[in-house]
């Protein structure tokens, strides 16, 4: 080995072989790494190093004097390198292998979890088909529950018009006979029901008259009364007439004229209730 280049090969190798360490550490630096990782650039580095050191030595016999303890270098750096390696290679499969079983796993509950979504949905849907129907139901049963009270309602006002007469009233017409002592009356009902505790009296027209009292009247007969009036043929006559029942008064207003060419008796009829006309009839019979 010529002493004279000697150490500046020595010295560069040393350069180059720090370089590449600081390279490798550097780069460990920036990786979080694990042992078995780290272990492997170190056995690279050490390859590295020791293969930049043998090529660029000068004295190649020294190289060559020392081939059997730097070929055994490079096979334990080589050996680790690979053993390292392949026990990265187990975990790593190890490692991916477990991650597959949790994805499978995963894959699994997801699938659950959509079933039970799917019956939870199926059941939500069947709530609201049964909520729809109850609904429905109640609607129908309120209807019937509505008709039912209208029903009710309808068959308590007719009965309460069956005893009392409803919205009838009672009125005096034109008799159907002839009288010498007077025009003779009878009296009426306008209306479904029968007239209950019927009574009548004059207020205007004729003096003193007292209340007639004509008991019940039924809604399709006519009944002839006492009273006899006796206006005057020329002039006629115009009476007022309070009828009395027990679903409320009426008042009439009673004209009467002479028909000379029919010689017959004629009326003109108006009754009201409250105030309101119910009832208006023209000259006639």
């Amino acid at each position: 080995m010529n002493s004279k280049h000697a150490p500046y090969h020595v010295v560069l190798g040393v350069v180059l072989g720090l370089l590449s360490f600081t390279s490798f550490a550097f780069t460990l630096g920036r990786m979080s790494v694990n042992a078995l990782l780290f272990l492997s650039v170190v056995a690279l580095a050490g390859m590295t190093i020791l293969g930049i050191f043998v090529s660029l030595h000068p004295d190649r016999a020294w190289v060559k004097q020392r081939g059997k303890a730097i070929s055994l270098i490079f096979g334990t750096l080589g050996v680790a390198g690979a053993l390292v390696a392949s026990i990265q290679g187990l975990r790593a499969n190890r490692e991916a292998s477990g991650i597959q079983n949790e994805l499978s796993v995963a894959v699994k509950k997801l699938g659950e979890q959509e079933t039970e979504l799917a019956r939870v949905r199926a059941e939500a849907t069947r709530q609201r088909e049964d909520a729809v129907r109850a609904q429905t139901l109640n609607s129908e049963l309120q209807r019937k529950l509505l008709d039912q009270s209208a029903q009710m309602k309808d068959l308590a006002v007719q009965r309460v018009a069956e005893v009392t007469g409803g919205d009838g009233f009672a009125y005096l017409d034109l008799g159907g006979g002839t009288s010498e002592n007077g025009v003779p009356l009878q009296a009426r009902v306008n209306g479904s029901y029968q007239l209950r505790e019927v009574k009548y009296r004059f207020a205007e027209g004729i003096r003193d008259s007292g209340v007639v009292d004509l008991g019940d009247l039924g809604p399709r007969s006519t009944r002839l009364v006492e009273t006899l009036l006796q206006p005057s043929r020329e002039a006629g006559g115009r009476y007022k007439i309070i009828i009395q029942a027990a679903n409320g008064p009426v008042q009439e207003d009673l004209e009467l004229r002479f028909n000379a060419a029919g010689k017959r008796w004629e009326r003109k009829v108006r009754v009201s209730r409250n105030g309101e006309v119910v009832l208006e009839r023209g000259w006639g019979r």
